[in-house]
């Protein structure tokens, strides 16, 4: 029977301590000892997810695990091993209940491992007594989480009372550091350089965009930590620098509220020292807001965002609009990320109204059947041939077994060199075993991608005679979502606008299955507008995965909207 072991803790420092290993050691014990097959396929882990507030469900693989056990991809009478109910669940008890009931309801047995007591539906349901054991603990566990955040906002509140003595937190703006005896914060000389820097060229005229390649022409080290260290300076991380009132020394205490920061008391001034002039920073103020994840509220001004990439470097392409004041109106573009990271790159971009509009009429006119025709013959029968070819080498190896078995059963003694074999058999067969659950799971994703291009075929197409540009942001919205489940990446191979040669991108689907798709060249001058706005596709090709990528061979072409080639 299988079981799948479930693993959390609230802060992520507790897993360079004790905790996951305990509860790592607990699941494997137990298993050991009722002969359950721990499942790795469904990863139950949740480090630094809160059960209080819920997020190991919102956010985290517990929710994703009960998603399953509702799909029915999880069989019953399968096993949920825990350190103890604490670990399901700190919410309020009807909250806590329902989480505990819904999973025995869909034949999960529940395994608290600390004290090695089981609940299923049929046990709860003949004995009384380990319901109310079940709600006791959830009613423990939630008052235990309610009063630890009560001592927590007490201690904070205690905190902001003696503001004035010392500083609440070491969490500072990355320009500062916090003194050794808590008491003040100090600048960080080189970083607070730059900020001036940023301040004063802002002043003189200086784009965010400029300030940051600026930054990154120079190698100035970045801020940001972890894996975006390698992105370097970008120009929304100039923009919050200028937003930022730390900036004159003024600070705003928050408390956290349902996952979100919430403004209590007043802006204190002079709790951090300031690095520029307040007449610097409100001469500034309001025009660098940091703007939201899709640029605005009012408008949705890229369908495409976090989609496109750079098809000579493979770096993300950024959506741009510049305004100066010889255009009357902005000038709207695909960079490119390239040249930012590296000034020796060549500049690559594509008008963003003649791309949109290529790509919108591609998507609106395709053969979706085409899309997923073509798939159905290379990777799914490609991983459906694999999956044969893994359950008759399992056959072959529960063959051996038997055999194994039958001549130590007609034997008196257990050759050691026969166990032995036993054993390397018995290992293989589980590697078999292993490489067939990957497989089946990429099957099954395969399939679960090919029936979300099926299914609303029409619906695209719909969106997409329903877009008037920029002033319909509810159509946008969905058109932009609805590009975001049938496509993975878009790939794009731009020309310099007034070329005669035509411009191409490549569209890979979630399936897969990719097409590259050519389109009348971009225009320059006082007809670019109209021609922007109605490109043609003037040739696509349906291309199997794993293909090197070649945009410019086997298209069919318009002849009269062929480029020059040469």
């Amino acid at each position: 029977m299988k079981a799948y072991s479930y693993i959390r803790f609230s802060t992520t420092r507790q897993a360079d301590g004790d905790s996951l290993r305990r509860q790592l050691e607990l699941s494997e014990r137990y298993a050991a000892k009722h002969n359950l097959e721990i499942d790795d396929s469904l990863r139950i882990t949740d480090l630094g997810k809160s059960a209080y507030t819920g997020k190991h469900l919102s956010e985290g693989a517990l929710g994703a695990f009960l998603k399953a056990v509702e799909a029915g991809k999880v069989e019953p009478g399968s096993f949920l091993l825990v350190e103890s109910l604490d670990r399901l669940s700190r919410a309020a008890v009807p909250k806590a209940l329902r989480l505990f009931l819904t999973l025995l309801e869909h034949g999960v047995h529940i395994v608290t491992l600390a004290d090695e007591r089981k609940y299923s539906e049929e046990s709860v349901s003949k004995d009384m007594t380990e319901m109310i054991i079940s709600i006791a603990i959830m009613s423990r566990a939630h008052e235990e989480s309610l009063r630890k955040a009560e001592r927590l906002a007490e201690a904070w509140a205690e905190k902001r009372k003696k503001i004035g003595e010392e500083k609440l937190t070491s969490m500072c703006p990355r320009w500062l550091k916090l003194s050794e005896d808590r008491k003040h914060y100090e600048l960080i000389p080189e970083r607070a350089k730059v900020v001036r820097e940023i301040f004063d060229l802002t002043l003189q005229g200086v784009g965010r965009s400029a300030l940051a390649k600026r930054l990154n022409d120079r190698k100035e080290p970045a801020w940001t930590k972890g894996k975006r260290l390698k992105d370097g300076w970008h120009h929304s991380y100039i923009a919050k620098i200028l937003a930022n009132p730390a900036v004159i020394g003024r600070y705003q205490p928050h408390v956290h509220k349902d996952g979100k920061k919430v403004p209590v008391g007043e802006e204190i001034s002079d709790y951090f020292p300031a690095v520029v002039a307040e007449a610097s920073y409100y001469t500034l103020k309001g025009r660098y807001q940091p703007r939201g994840r899709y640029g605005g509220v009012h408008r949705v001004n890229n369908l495409f965002t976090n989609l496109v990439f750079d098809g000579r470097t493979g770096d993300i392409v950024r959506y741009v609009c510049v305004t100066d004041r010889k255009r009357k109106h902005p000038w709207r573009s695909l960079m490119s990320d390239a040249k930012r990271l590296n000034p020796k790159a060549q500049i690559v971009g594509w008008s963003y109204p003649h791309f949109e509009a290529a790509f919108l009429k591609f998507i609106s006119e395709l053969d979706w059947n085409q899309v997923t025709q073509q798939e159905q013959n290379t990777l799914l029968l490609d991983k459906e041939r694999e999956a044969n070819i893994l359950r008759g080498k399992l056959e072959e190896v529960e063959a051996r077994l038997e055999k194994f078995a039958e001549a130590i059963a007609s034997s008196e003694e257990k050759p050691a060199f026969m166990i032995k074999k036993i054993a390397e058999t018995e290992a293989e067969g589980k590697a078999l075993e292993s490489q067939l659950t990957e497989v089946i799971k990429a099957i099954r994703k395969l399939e679960r991608a090919e029936q979300g291009l099926r299914q609303d075929q029409d619906k695209i197409r719909k969106l997409v005679a329903e877009n008037d540009g920029h002033e319909n942001r509810d159509v946008r919205l969905r058109l932009r979502e609805e590009i975001r489940r049938k496509v993975k990446t878009i790939t794009i191979y731009p020309e310099r606008a007034g070329s005669k040669k035509n411009p191409s991108f490549m569209v890979e689907f979630v399936n897969g299955c990719t097409t590259w798709v050519r389109t009348s060249p971009v225009a320059i001058g006082t007809k670019a507008t109209s021609l922007n706005s109605d490109p043609k596709v003037v040739g696509v090709r349906f291309q199997p995965s794993g293909d090197a990528p070649s945009p410019l061979d086997g298209m069919i072409i318009d002849p009269e909207d062929r480029g020059d080639e040469d």
